[in-house]
């Protein structure tokens, strides 16, 4: 008696999912994984209101001179990076949370420059944290830019 063998095609869709049934299988395991239910999920807001509030903590070190002008100009501008970075969230299409995830790139830029002339006009004030931290949220900024293309 020969022995007898199974189709060829028969085998190949016991053992193999087909490319679309891939396809599915890993979008499924990526959005349950990426899902965000609230901007306040984001890492990169969350670390941006640790900025804000690292932030005002260096404008209180600043002189008495100074508070209406650089104090006012660095916390207003770590408030913006986490206000954009919701209120983009909150949009209606990903082109405009695009567009607000780059304003607070500039915001956060914006703040990296004030942070060095601090350090250089104001030496005893101590703003190194704050500068980490705004090297920290430009970069996941940027990152999350290129994802959202």
């Amino acid at each position: 008696m020969p022995i007898l063998k199974p189709p060829a095609r028969r085998k190949k869709a016991i053992f193999f999912r087909s490319r679309r049934a891939k396809g599915r299988e890993q979008r499924a395991k990526f959005a349950d994984r990426t899902h965000v239910a609230s901007f306040k999920d984001l890492l990169v807001w969350q670390k941006g209101i640790e900025l804000s509030v690292e932030t005002y903590e260096v404008a209180r070190q600043l002189p008495k001179t100074e508070q209406f002008r650089l104090a006012s100009q660095i916390t207003s501008a770590a408030t913006s990076v986490p206000s954009n970075i919701a209120e983009g969230y909150r949009r209606n299409n990903t082109a405009e949370y695009r567009h607000f995830c780059g304003i607070a790139l500039g915001s956060a830029a914006e703040l990296e420059t004030q942070l060095i002339i601090t350090q250089r006009v104001f030496p005893d004030v101590n703003s190194t944290i704050a500068m980490g931290l705004a090297v920290e949220v430009q970069k996941m900024l940027t990152g999350l830019i290129a994802k959202l293309r």
